[in-house]
C-alpha cells in the first residue's frame, strides 16, 4: 500500500495516490471548511420541504405576475393579425419571385454548358 500525502502530491488532491478507500473519506472529512459543512445542512433543510408548499408558492407567484399583465383589447389584436397575415402574403410572394428568377438563370446556365 502506497500513499502519497496532499503535499507531495502538489496540493492538486486530497487522495492523489491513496489504495484505501476509508483514507481517502476520512482525508476529505478532515478537509472540509465549517461553512460548507453549513450550507450543506441548510441544503438538506431546504429539500425537505413539502413539495405541496412549494408548488403552492409556485401557483401563486404566477396568479400575482398574471394580475401585471397588461392584455391588449380585441381591437388591437385584430389589427395586429392582419398585420401578420398580409406581411407572410408579401413575403410569400417576393420569395416566389426570387426562387423563380434563380430558377430561370440556373436553367438556362445549364443548357448553355451542356450545348
Amino acid at each position: 500500500m502506497r500513499s502519497v500525502s496532499n503535499a507531495q502530491a502538489g496540493g492538486s488532491s486530497l487522495c492523489a495516490v491513496s489504495t484505501r478507500i476509508e483514507k481517502c473519506k476520512v482525508e476529505k472529512a478532515e478537509n472540509i471548511p465549517a461553512g460548507i459543512e453549513n450550507m450543506a445542512a441548510e441544503l438538506e433543510t431546504t429539500k425537505k420541504q413539502n413539495w405541496l408548499e412549494s408548488t403552492r408558492a409556485y401557483l401563486n407567484d404566477i396568479r400575482s405576475e398574471m394580475k401585471r399583465v397588461t392584455w391588449p383589447n380585441r381591437e388591437r389584436v385584430q389589427s395586429t393579425t392582419m398585420v401578420v397575415i398580409v406581411s407572410v402574403f408579401i413575403f410569400a410572394i417576393y420569395f416566389k419571385v426570387v426562387d423563380t428568377a434563380i430558377e430561370k438563370t440556373v436553367v438556362s446556365i445549364e443548357q448553355r454548358l451542356t450545348k
